[in-house]
């Protein structure tokens, strides 16, 4: 006979299999997000960030899942309670954490599918589904086994005659699903530390002897003509053809503007 337990996100081990039952806004993001601290940061057998695989439903959740985790791993890596071997894999945790795993089910399910077109014969190249149509049928599977007893009658039918039918409805609500057009993790923001670290770094760009200073002297003052940029592009991509020559007068200006910006100490 099994048992319900109370789940503490920093306490409950961590290995095995766990199934946690938990309605909206009870904290299931912040059991996730301390889940994978724990396995990054302990002692034993710790993960790296890019072998936890998180998944969750919509674009906006997987965003904000990796949002939180990063920060909460910026966060330890600070917390001096800690010992150094473990702030130190927090670190490694944040500089790697664009190879981190955390994914919408579509969206891993399309990754795993293009990585492993052969064992799972499917087409190299894989799409989803564009103007939410998993959405859609979604809802339209969700809308079908509701009970009556479930079902506010008041509330469904002032959205139904609010929409004009429920197919109008149906596209209403995956229209709000998918509303948000950002890719899952295309948009990690920074910490306050980090944001003051980066405003200081670039403050400190007035001193002409600063490493910002010097790179920005080392990149843009010189003779940037056409044949330097020809050098680059072909260093950078293997082949310098297919560049016109009004593509490189305009790099070539570009490269000289900065350079006066830099010596007017701009």
């Amino acid at each position: 006979m099994s048992t319900t337990k109370v789940f503490d996100a920093e306490k409950t081990p961590v290995k095995g299999t766990m199934l946690l039952e938990a309605s909206a806004g009870t904290g299931k993001t912040y059991a996730l997000e301390r889940m994978v601290s724990r396995l990054v940061g302990r002692d034993e057998n710790p993960l790296k960030i890019e072998e936890i695989l998180v998944v969750t439903f919509t674009n906006r959740a997987a965003r904000e899942m990796k949002e939180r985790i990063r920060a909460l791993l910026a966060s330890r890596a600070k917390e001096e309670s800690r010992t150094p071997e473990e702030r130190e894999r927090y670190r490694q945790a944040v500089s790697g954490f664009d190879r981190s795993a955390i994914y919408t089910i579509h969206g891993f399910c399309q990754m795993v599918l293009s990585s492993w077109p052969f064992e799972s014969s499917s087409p190299f190249k894989q799409e989803l589904a564009p103007g939410g149509q998993l959405e859609s049928e979604e809802l339209r599977s969700w809308f079908a086994g509701l009970g009556k007893e479930i079902l506010n009658g008041d509330v469904m039918r002032t959205a139904w005659k609010k929409a004009g039918s429920i197919e109008k409805l149906i596209d209403r609500l995956s229209g709000l699903m998918v509303k948000d057009n950002i890719p899952p993790g295309a948009r990690v923001l920074p910490t306050p530390d980090e944001s003051a670290a980066f405003a200081a770094y670039v403050e400190s760009s007035k001193d002409p002897e600063s490493p910002l200073s010097r790179a920005a002297e080392k990149l843009f003052c010189r003779d940037w003509n056409g044949e330097v940029i020809k050098a680059v592009i072909k260093e950078a991509t293997g082949s310098s053809r297919g560049k016109t020559q009004g593509s490189l007068d305009k790099i070539t200006s570009h490269m000289k503007a900065c350079g006066n910006f830099i010596t007017r100490g701009g």
